[in-house]
């Protein structure tokens, strides 16, 4: 006596339009092969859960505004530049007869000028360079941070033999201007390597 024979499994016979069993034919609502499981692909699965966003600390706050600080300070020593004119004058008449060169109308004029741009353009560079860290170092990037010590460290370099001189030829404001901008990169300094501010600078890294 012959066995009955069955169809293999998951292939059970389902009626057709014309009423012919089918087979291999997947049931309603199970996703075919190939396919993604979800509505769409953009969908996350049951049970994701998207990171929090960082949260950045106060100290952080703190070392972005006074690196915007810093920037106007910047900006802020280039009035010498409108309000030293004969004193520039004098002092580039003397720089002349120091290296016997013809104190004449025009080099005095050329002399003028070229150092007037070369103070215009140092400044600008270097409020851009304060309000570029300030927004790296807003948003996290930690090589801002190695970035922003070592420009400050190097403006101490070039600032303070001038300070300890008694000044650099850009007068009691340009003295203040310069102390009070060193006194704000340390402060931004002091903030940026707080601990609060490298757990701030570790978790933005995991998100990047």
């Amino acid at each position: 006596m012959s066995q009955p024979t069955y169809p293999p499994p998951g292939n059970q016979p389902q009626d057709g339009q014309d009423g012919q069993p089918q087979y291999g034919q997947p049931q309603y609502g199970q996703p075919q092969y190939g396919q993604p499981q979800y509505a769409s692909d953009q969908q996350q699965p049951p049970g994701y859960y998207a990171p929090a966003p960082v949260t950045r600390p106060a100290a952080i706050d703190k070392a972005v505004l006074l690196m915007k600080i810093g920037a106007g300070l910047s900006l802020l020593g280039l009035l010498p530049l409108l309000f030293m004119r004969d004193q520039m004058r004098t002092a580039v008449e003397q720089g002349l007869r120091d290296s016997n060169q013809p104190v004449t109308a025009d080099n005095v004029n050329m002399a003028m000028n070229v150092g007037m741009v070369t103070a215009l353009v140092i400044g600008l560079i270097g409020a851009g360079l304060w309000w570029w860290m300030a927004v790296m170092n807003g948003q996290g990037r930690s090589w801002a941070r190695i970035l922003s010590t070592v420009f400050f460290l190097l403006s101490l370099v070039l600032t303070l033999p001038g300070l300890v001189r008694g000044g650099d030829g850009s007068g009691a404001l340009g003295m203040i201007l310069s102390v009070v901008s060193l006194a704000v990169g340390a402060g931004a300094i002091f903030f940026l390597w707080q601990k609060e501010s490298s757990n701030y600078y570790e978790a933005a890294s995991r998100q990047a």
